[in-house]
């Protein structure tokens, strides 16, 4: 079978396409969503036009956090530094089913995962199943360590889209560079074990998605891990850019970001994210982030956040399982951000997304 490359940093758009293009069967079952294809037209234009504060319909992009634990240790992760400022804990099957069953009609597209490994989450592949009973794209990411048999027969029967593995390098001593404690053999056995169990039952989900962070430790052996993807039937394969500590970035400009992360970044520029000689980062928001009308965050307790690159419980927007999504989706956080990123203006209270766009920490 044939291993497409990705390029890095698609939009949402194109990242919604992928799945269309690469399982046409699902595109029935978008097709069986008016009020989701109705409202993902109304949120791009009022974003793409209006740039209103005010957003009419619900995001059609969210992402829903399992759970805040992981087993490996990345020193640019807030999770695997052990870092405070966010509770401990899984998601319930009970609190997913309630935040779905309030929008899940308006849903195109649902990430389970954010700040931890989803697979430690006894509910999460009860979870997918229920959001691909309502014709949902489900998407995750995992370090593929805590994996078995029967959870790869019950992966595959759950009908998810796509599983981003993440694995930085292609050998056990470049990956330990950056993913301090990850199991390079046992990853590259689980991935042989879906791909088989996929041919077993001749199902074409999920894709596979080999996603290598590129470093300077790393960039020597992406030729060896196209090659390995290859032959062990990964879908694509995206050599993505690493950035500064996650839990800081938007409290850094983009010559702080650079001087956080330079001791990680590539040789080669063309999968850097910054400017090794303006030591800088490349690009800077400019007035635009789509999050803020099309896309949502909600941690494992219900706490809203506008994008996923947000960490600290103070930075939150409201509790969904405690207020409700729709109440916090138009409130005056949501608000006072869209004004700022698209007009400039600081409004009613200011929050996370004025720390971003002064510091042009996003692109």
């Amino acid at each position: 079978m044939s291993t497409r490359e990705l390029k890095p940093g698609r939009d949402q758009i194109k990242h919604f396409l992928t799945f269309i293009k690469d399982q046409p069967r699902d595109l029935f079952g978008i097709l069986m969503k008016p009020k989701a294809i109705l409202n993902f037209f109304l949120v791009e234009f009022q974003h793409r036009f209006l740039k209103n504060s005010y957003v009419a319909g619900f995001p059609y992009h969210l992402t829903i956090e399992t759970g805040n634990f992981c087993t490996l240790h990345c020193p640019l992760c807030p999770t695997g530094q052990g870092k405070e400022g966010l509770p401990k804990g899984f998601l319930t099957f009970a609190n997913f089913k309630k935040i779905i069953d309030e929008f899940g009609d308006y849903l195109l597209i649902l990430e389970l995962y954010n700040w931890g490994e989803p697979f430690l989450n006894r509910e999460f592949l009860k979870m997918i199943r229920y959001a691909r009973d309502k014709n949902i794209i489900v998407t995750t990411s995992s370090n593929l360590n805590i994996f078995d048999d029967k959870t790869c027969r019950e992966l595959i029967q759950s009908g998810l889209n796509l599983l981003m593995v993440s694995l930085d390098g292609a050998s056990q001593e470049t990956v330990e560079t950056y993913q301090r404690g990850n199991n390079f053999a046992k990853v590259i056995n689980n991935i042989k074990k879906i791909v088989k169990e996929k041919r077993k039952l001749n199902s074409r989900k999920p894709l596979l998605q080999w996603k290598f962070f590129v470093t300077k430790f790393t960039e020597k052996e992406m030729t060896k891990a196209k090659r390995l993807a290859k032959e062990i039937g990964v879908d694509h394969i995206e050599f993505a850019k690493i950035l500064c500590d996650m839990s800081q970035r938007f409290f850094l400009d983009p010559e702080s970001q650079f001087e956080n992360v330079k001791e990680w970044l590539p040789h080669d520029e063309r999968y850097s994210a910054y400017d090794n000689i303006l030591k800088r980062r490349k690009k800077a928001l400019k007035n635009d982030c789509s999050s803020l009308w099309t896309r949502s965050v909600m941690n494992w307790d219900g706490i809203i956040f506008p994008c996923c690159n947000v960490y600290g419980k103070k930075w939150g927007f409201g509790n969904a399982l405690k207020e409700g999504f729709t109440t916090i989706w138009n409130n005056d956080d949501y608000r006072s951000s869209r004004e700022r990123v698209a007009n400039g203006k600081i409004t009613m209270k200011k929050t996370i997304c004025h720390i971003c766009a002064q510091n042009k920490a996003m692109q």
